[in-house]
């Protein structure tokens, strides 16, 4: 359930001199979290922080803030398609089908009132496969199958596109809708529905 959230105290430490990716809208740092536990004291992970530096200068700090929400839970519905896209029989019954997944995201609450997405560090040769308006980034055939999967299985009201990751680990995707509403600032709407009909094959 996308609308659902829970929330946890984490330390983090960002290095805002590791620039890893900048991408059209966010900017991705190197990051290193600790989670808090009480058996053996907690755990580190190798994470990214990844900071908007494209928002509308007339934005009020509660519409940042959920554009940061909004980015978590476009990730997460994505996930929930593949989910489902692996279970189809053509791929769930064959050991060399490729399965998809997307990275689990959430946002985080940095002092001063500011907010940031995080995911854990993806190691490996990361590669663009498409992107939200048409784009076809690279010659594999199962990022665009995967879109094309979630057009389908949500009878045409919206695509889960801007594929991209490691292998066939994805994160950062864009969801277009059919009406234009929802999951963040790169909805382009049936326009971005239709440029990736322009570009498939």
């Amino acid at each position: 359930d996308a609308a659902r959230w829970t929330t946890t105290n984490v330390w983090v430490c960002v290095d805002w001199r590791r620039k890893i990716a900048s991408g059209a809208m966010r900017t991705a740092y190197q990051m290193n979290e600790f989670t808090p536990s009480s058996r053996r004291g907690g755990s580190y992970t190798e994470s990214v922080a990844k900071i908007f530096h494209t928002l509308p200068a007339g934005w009020t700090p509660r519409q940042r803030r959920d554009a940061h929400f909004n980015e978590a839970a476009t990730q997460m519905v994505a996930e929930g398609f593949a989910r489902e896209y692996n279970a189809l029989p053509a791929v769930a019954s064959n050991t060399r089908a490729n399965k998809v997944a997307f990275a689990s995201a959430s946002v985080l609450e940095l002092p001063g009132g500011k907010f940031a997405n995080a995911e854990f560090l993806m190691p490996g040769v990361y590669v663009k496969h498409n992107n939200n308006y048409g784009h076809i980034g690279s010659r594999r055939e199962v990022p665009q199958a995967f879109s094309h999967f979630t057009l389908e299985r949500s009878r045409g009201s919206l695509i889960v596109v801007d594929i991209q990751g490691v292998g066939d680990f994805f994160t950062d995707p864009q969801i277009h809708t059919r009406d234009g509403r929802g999951y963040g600032v790169g909805n382009m709407g049936a326009a971005g529905i239709r440029q990736f009909h322009a570009s498939h094959r």
